[in-house]
């Protein structure tokens, strides 16, 4: 499955930024999942959350910021500039983000984007 690395998780959403980006993309014939434009910080994974629905239920997409630093320059790990980078980068970030989505037969739990999977997407 292109190295997907599935995170599990019953925590709740964080409180999510809104910005104006969103799209959506059908899995199979029946999956919807629609990128709601919507974005936090997740201090406990040190990484930006990417909020998504799919058909209708909120998942989250994991982006690490270790791919911030290594393909946007980022060099700290706090949330006030690893979001600024990614609110930077977005729209470049979600179209990768949008071809791996894309390239999915199912949709699993949450999951975590790692710099491997986008490069091999970009």
């Amino acid at each position: 499955m292109h190295g997907i690395y599935l995170l599990l998780c019953d925590m709740m959403l964080p409180d999510f930024e809104q910005s104006s980006l969103s799209f959506s993309t059908q899995l199979g014939t029946a999956m919807k999942v629609t990128f709601t434009g919507r974005q936090a910080f997740d201090v406990e994974r040190v990484s930006v959350s990417i909020q998504v629905q799919v058909d209708g239920n909120n998942s989250r997409v994991i982006l690490p910021i270790e791919y911030l630093q290594d393909n946007f320059g980022l060099h700290t790990s706090g949330s006030r500039a690893a979001m600024q980078t990614y609110e930077e980068n977005q729209v470049a970030i979600l179209d990768i983000a949008q071809r791996v989505v894309d390239s999915l037969t199912a949709w699993q739990d949450d999951f975590i984007l790692t710099s491997e999977l986008m490069a091999e997407f970009s």
